[in-house]
């Protein structure tokens, strides 16, 4: 595993975003993906229920990610 997947010194100034931004959009996609996970374990039972739902809130995890956080993550796909 890569040390910066750890520890990164410079973090805030990395993604350039404020420490309270940070933590509201750590909070909010840490909820959305708390969601994902239970969405997500309901639909593997019930196949009908909540069709696609899974899916669109991950899109939206990478949609907000994307619009707030200025970092190339190309680096760490392997």
């Amino acid at each position: 595993m890569k040390k910066e997947l750890i520890w990164e010194s410079n973090h805030l100034g990395r993604t350039q975003i404020s420490y309270l931004k940070h933590l509201y959009l750590g909070l909010y996609l840490s909820l959305l993906s708390l969601a994902v996970f239970i969405i997500g374990t309901i639909h593997s039972f019930i196949p009908n229920l909540f069709p696609f739902v899974p899916i669109l809130l991950i899109n939206k995890i990478k949609e907000i990610f994307g619009k707030n956080y200025n970092v190339n993550l190309s680096r760490y796909d392997k």
